[in-house]
């Protein structure tokens, strides 16, 4: 069975090259989608991309953000090159290093049309704590893993796109098997992140602030914030911790032009000080 990592990014910085050194640990090939990263994001790819085994590199230069049409074009090109099972992750996450062994051998198993999931562990304000308590993120499995039917594809929608476009029969991963998800590692970030949510929300229409507060808000609510340390082994030796301290700058600069044509469709979203 031909494992092929399938990977869409923006403005990611060196944090891209983690997730593809990670991501080839466990996979034959990767194919790599860039939407129009601002940054040094591409260079980055195209200087470890023999490296990790990177396929095919797609550049997108449309002006419109897209997820369903991104995912299909990923998901195409690995059918492409022979892809049969296919690992879909963003740009921060990645299996934990002492669990690469197990995953290389466990997606050898899957039959056409499988899917599995595998349970998040959020790093929190730091790579060496993860949230613990009973909210939203905890428990929560995300579906990020599937041998392909070869015929299935992405629904046409431009955001919050699941990962995994076929509905077949689940499987679960133990909870030993390490997901690392690096989203909360820097603060500033998620609030950055979520606010530009909320205004490209509000440029494709929706009117909605109190549901866009409710919705987005929920990734900042440290309600009952509990946390341990993480597990050393957990990272691999090439895990910089420096490569997450860097701000989000594409994002806050879209939503500083957006909101110059017209500060009033942005009053009442939840405040981010990075804009305001």
């Amino acid at each position: 069975m031909k494992k092929v990592g399938l990977v869409l990014a923006k403005g990611e910085g060196k944090r891209i090259v983690h997730c593809l050194r990670a991501l080839a640990k466990i996979v034959d090939e990767i194919v790599y989608l860039d939407d129009n990263s601002p940054d040094q994001t591409l260079d980055f790819v195209y200087d470890i991309r023999q490296e990790c085994r990177v396929a095919r590199i797609i550049e997108s230069h449309l002006p419109d953000y897209d997820e369903g049409r991104n995912r299909n074009l990923l998901l195409d090109a690995g059918r492409e090159i022979g892809g049969e099972v296919f690992v879909v992750l963003d740009a921060d996450e990645a299996f934990a290093a002492n669990a690469d062994y197990y995953m290389a051998e466990a997606l050898q198993t899957l039959r056409p049309g499988e899917v599995v999931g595998v349970p998040w562990t959020h790093l929190w304000r730091s790579p060496w704590r993860y949230r613990i308590d009973p909210c939203v993120w905890v428990n929560n499995a995300r579906q990020v893993i599937f041998c392909d039917d070869g015929v299935s594809q992405y629904p046409d929608k431009p955001m919050h796109c699941m990962r995994v476009p076929v509905n077949g029969q689940l499987f679960t991963l133990p909870p030993e098997i390490i997901f690392l998800h690096f989203q909360f590692v820097l603060w500033p970030n998620v609030i950055i992140k979520q606010a530009w949510y909320q205004f490209w929300e509000i440029q494709r229409g929706q009117t909605d602030k109190a549901h866009l507060n409710r919705e987005y808000g929920r990734a900042l609510d440290e309600t009952g914030l509990q946390t341990e340390p993480s597990n050393p082994d957990w990272f691999h030796p090439f895990f910089d911790e420096q490569d997450w301290m860097t701000l989000c700058h594409w994002r806050i600069q879209e939503m500083k032009a957006w909101k110059a044509e017209n500060p009033a469709r942005f009053e009442g979203l939840l405040p981010c000080p990075y804009v305001d």
